[in-house]
């Protein structure tokens, strides 16, 4: 900056700085020494000129590490072992989540190293988490959520796309093994991408729960979005399990699915399925949502945790789910972990009908009946 006054009268100004931006404030550099001045006893504003400054001389591989780096340390107290203070203010915490959403577009616009994109995105979910589970809910800002969910969205597809253009490589003779490295790694982050969909969406619905203001124009754009994944049948990219499978697991391919919390989530899996989730839609391995929800473990669950298990049971029960449904040659109740799910099948014994006795006898015979039955039976047989 001394350098630019040198001469008081002839300043050089700075007239390549970019549009701001709201990870940066919408703040623009400082352009005199008195401006620079102002803003010293501003630790945040000072982190943001850093960043503008490093981010105008260029985009690097080492300037995404830095402003990732620079992110942690707003929303969290590295150096501190105390669970109490390990997290910062509200609004260090808005300022690193603005800044990692920052480094994921970043990241997109420059195509440098896309596999780190969904970290960015998770790291924002588990912050906002952190601030619910210390009870400061209030300090989230319900519109930034949103925008990490749409990024969320848009990096779920991304990986969607490049999952097919893979199977077109995969039936190259030239096959080879990194590319099946390049394989498992878009499924991996593809599947993540939905894990932390239902976070932020268990986050949003906290933040309603908090916050009493536009409750219902906010709960009504929730309700469009997670509508929009039920329309477009949204699934991982490894098993085909539905949002509503998802919702009820503990763990995905040993993949944790709550972030800062335990699923399932009785609020996410209300929500999906007001917005008509299929009950009885199955992954690759013929599993039901019931199926996955059964076959949790749950070690160490609360006396709340457990009732909130019973009213998930009752409610997929109640909304259709197929007890009779076969995956792997068992029913739910056939593959139940836990003694205490076990006795909720005794509350609610199999009850056949005629229906479904035709469908397993269908099943059972292997008899061809693709063009024997109208379509619309074809998945319903399948579930049997």
């Amino acid at each position: 900056m001394r350098l630019r006054y040198k001469d008081p009268k002839v300043p050089i100004l700075k007239n390549n700085q970019p549009f701001p931006v709201e990870a940066n404030g919408y703040c623009t550099e400082c352009q005199t020494i008195a401006e620079l001045i102002s803003i010293r006893n501003n630790p945040n504003r000072m982190i943001i000129e850093c960043l503008m400054i490093c981010e105008r001389v260029g985009v690097t591989s080492n300037f995404l590490y830095l402003l990732d780096h620079q992110a942690d340390l707003c929303g969290h107290n590295l150096y501190s072992f105390d669970y109490n203070t390990y997290l910062r203010g509200s609004e260090e915490c808005q300022l690193a989540i603005r800044l990692w959403l920052h480094a994921y577009h970043l990241r997109i616009q420059t195509q440098i190293n896309l596999n780190k994109c969904v970290s960015y995105l998770e790291k924002c979910a588990r912050i906002m988490g952190e601030l619910i589970n210390r009870k400061r809910t209030k300090g989230i800002q319900f519109d930034i959520l949103m925008k990490v969910l749409e990024a969320t969205g848009n990096e779920y597809q991304r990986n969607k796309n490049l999952e097919s253009t893979l199977d077109v490589e995969r039936e190259n003779e030239n096959f080879s093994c990194s590319l099946s490295e390049v394989d498992e790694t878009v499924e991996n982050n593809g599947d993540k991408c939905l894990y932390v969909i239902l976070n932020l969406l268990f986050n949003a619905m906290k933040i309603l729960t908090c916050k009493k203001k536009k409750k219902q124009e906010r709960q009504a754009v929730i309700i469009q979005r997670v509508q929009q994944y039920i329309d477009f049948d949204w699934r991982t990219i490894s098993d085909n399990k539905t949002l509503l499978h998802l919702s009820l697991m503990e763990y995905h391919n040993s993949n944790p699915v709550g972030i800062c919390r335990r699923f399932p989530s009785l609020v996410v899996v209300q929500l999906l399925l007001s917005c008509r989730a299929s009950i009885n839609a199955i992954d690759c391995h013929h599993y039901t949502p019931l199926h996955d929800l059964v076959s949790n473990k749950f070690k160490k669950l609360t006396k709340e945790e457990w009732n909130d298990i019973k009213i998930i049971f009752k409610i997929l029960v109640n909304a259709g789910a197929h007890l009779d449904a076969i995956a792997w040659g068992k029913t739910p109740e056939d593959g139940a972990e836990h003694e205490k799910l076990k006795s909720l099948f005794r509350i609610h014994p199999i009850q056949l009908s005629l229906k479904c006795l035709c469908a397993r006898m269908i099943q059972k015979n292997e008899l061809n009946y693709i063009d024997c039955i109208p379509k619309s039976l074809h998945a319903f047989t399948e579930l049997h």
